[in-house]
């Protein structure tokens, strides 16, 4: 667990400046892709009913970093218990 401790901070602060500078990176493309599948704020069946509210690129890339946030203090209780 010292290990976890020393690094942790730096994990996440390394997951969530990828979800930003990929979001940015991949947000033409993202563009474009929902222009052709209009599926932004749809259900559709790889997806939970919950997801149709995000039903834009923005709200989806603040989904990811809520749920790596979520999952980081997850895995810091597991870990520190």
């Amino acid at each position: 667990t010292a290990r976890w401790h020393e690094k942790k901070a730096q994990l996440l602060e390394t997951a969530l400046s990828a979800v930003d500078s990929m979001g940015d990176l991949v947000a033409p493309s993202a563009r474009m892709n929902f222009a052709v599948w209009q599926i932004l704020g749809e259900s559709v069946p790889s997806q939970p009913a919950s997801h149709k509210q995000y039903d834009t690129y923005e709200k989806m890339l603040r989904r990811l970093r809520s749920f790596i946030e979520e999952r980081y203090q997850w895995l810091d209780g597991q870990i520190t218990l």
